[in-house]
């Protein structure tokens, strides 16, 4: 029987193989290394020499006891044990155990909320927040676009090649979630205002400017600098700051604004879906749930009362 500490090496490979991004390897080997620490501290068993089947169901309920008793929350648990979940589903696929320990244990349920989004005129603010007079404003406007336009995540901006523009088709091609692709149109205007960044860097860092390199790249003290995922959310953090914008903003959070956006425009469900790379038509639903007007609208359109009761 195989080794635990042997099962996890082949479960990350695993995931490597399937295209995973570094930032997800992170997550699940941190919840594996905590699931590690309570085998190790709290039950005293020796990671070297444990074997797989060592783990079984009551264990791992132990540990889920553990946990929610020491403060963690129904979201963080529900995370962890998809971890473990997904560890043992791996190893059962494989016949590296006989049985899936982790098979009938039940995620703790979680309140799903409608995601929170900026206003249309707060989104205006944003983008207008880079210094017309910095070195790198042309470069922030466009990231800020680019992200608030096509939804992206913070991951899939930091990864976006300048080959990934299109603008004689006017698009922007996207790799998300398991390396898999999507193609997202540009606006007129956003195209305009990559366009003029593009020209701009190509004046002043042609040395950047082969197919390959980043799309978003500022000027630092010392020569070019990619922006990578740090880089991103402090931008947008900082200009979200300089916008005099009273919550606080994070990259995601114009990912949800998108959404929320199109769909009180009138975007179809589907439409919004593509244009996020969200693989379940559900996952997308919760933004018409967040649209205070797309609600109105439909019972403008669909509630009976006025008819009703306008006579009375």
């Amino acid at each position: 029987m195989m080794l635990w500490t042997d099962a996890i090496q082949h479960f990350i490979r695993e995931l490597r193989i399937r295209g995973y991004s570094r930032r997800t390897l992170d997550a699940y080997l941190f919840d594996i290394e905590k699931f590690n620490e309570y085998l190790n501290i709290s039950l005293g068993l020796d990671l070297g020499s444990i074997r797989v089947d060592a783990i079984d169901t009551q264990v791992i309920r132990g540990w889920m006891d553990d946990r929610l008793t020491s403060g963690n929350s129904t979201r963080t648990m529900a995370r962890k044990l998809a971890t473990i979940k997904s560890l043992f589903r791996f190893l059962y696929d494989q016949n590296f155990v006989r049985e899936n320990p982790a098979d009938k244990l039940k995620l703790p349920r979680i309140r799903k909320n409608p995601p929170s989004a900026l206003s249309q005129d707060e989104i205006r603010q944003l983008i207008k927040a880079p210094d017309p007079e910095g070195k790198n404003y042309l470069m922030e406007r466009a990231l800020l676009t680019i992200i608030y336009s096509c939804g992206l995540r913070v991951s899939e901006a930091a990864s976006l090649r300048i080959e990934s523009l299109n603008m004689e088709r006017q698009h922007l091609r996207v790799s998300g979630k398991g390396s898999k692709q999507r193609i997202i149109p540009l606006q007129d205007s956003v195209r305009r205002i990559v366009l003029e960044y593009i020209l701009h860097r190509e004046r002043v860092m042609p040395e950047t400017m082969s197919a390959g390199a980043a799309l978003f790249v500022k000027m630092g003290a010392k020569g070019p600098v990619e922006m990578n995922v740090r880089r991103i959310q402090y931008l947008v953090e900082r200009c979200g700051r300089e916008a005099g914008l009273l919550t606080h903003v994070y990259p995601h959070l114009l990912r949800h604004s998108i959404a929320t956006h199109m769909i009180e425009e009138g975007a179809n469900v589907e439409a919004v879906r593509q244009t996020l790379g969200h693989e379940d038509l559900a996952t997308t639903s919760i933004y018409v749930k967040a649209s205070s007007k797309f609600l109105m609208q439909e019972h403008k359109k669909f509630n009976p009362s006025d008819n009703l009761i306008k006579n009375q």
